[in-house]
């Protein structure tokens, strides 16, 4: 177990600082009603990373999103494709975007929004991945659900939640998340590291 421990805290480091330092943060939603429209921040830390830059995001159907604050970044919305693009990135080490996420009236169900951070080094295209963010267009009724919306806890039996692949590679663990809505907009979040065996 302490292995296992020892590999994912090693992997978790790596992943906060890999991409010449690049830390990137968001305000992503866990639920949105239908009709609904949220605020998303996205703070990014841009390390060692200057000149040419984009941010994508790619949208699932059901889920639109228009421009808030670019910071500096052209902003265009097609092909379920959301994107912020710098010819250069703002002066500062940290800065934030925003963008209204909107779902559509006739959406609902879980949606897997992805991002990915590019930016040229060395005349060549770095990609950084961004954790991928789980959105439950409707109310959760509390039987399936991966994030718990009551005050008990509930993990997710469903495997494409568990993290297993993308965020572990090869080391052959799987991470299951466990949320407790303590209401008030507080949450205590447990992740259970799993060697697979």
């Amino acid at each position: 177990m302490l292995k296992s421990l020892s590999s994912f805290l090693a992997l978790f480091f790596l992943q906060l600082f890999v991409a010449d330092g690049v830390i990137i943060e968001d305000t992503t939603p866990t639920t949105i009603a239908p009709g609904a429209t949220k605020n998303v921040s996205i703070t990014i830390n841009k390390g060692s990373v200057e000149g040419f830059a984009k941010l994508e995001l790619v949208l699932p159907e059901g889920l639109v999103a228009s421009p808030d604050q670019t910071n500096g970044a052209s902003f265009t919305f097609t092909d379920q494709k959301a994107k912020f693009l710098w010819m250069s990135l703002p002066s500062e080490q940290e800065f934030t975007i925003s963008y209204n996420l909107k779902a559509k009236s006739n959406a609902s169900g879980y949606q897997i929004i992805k991002g990915t951070f590019s930016y040229i080094k060395e005349n060549q295209r770095i990609d950084y991945e961004l954790q991928s963010k789980v959105v439950l267009i409707g109310e959760d009724d509390g039987n399936s659900a991966p994030i718990a919306s009551s005050n008990k806890e509930e993990t997710s039996t469903e495997p494409s939640l568990e993290l297993p692949a993308a965020i572990l590679p090869g080391s052959g663990m799987r991470c299951v998340r466990t949320i407790t809505d303590l209401g008030n907009n507080e949450y205590i979040v447990n992740l259970n590291v799993v060697e697979n065996q």
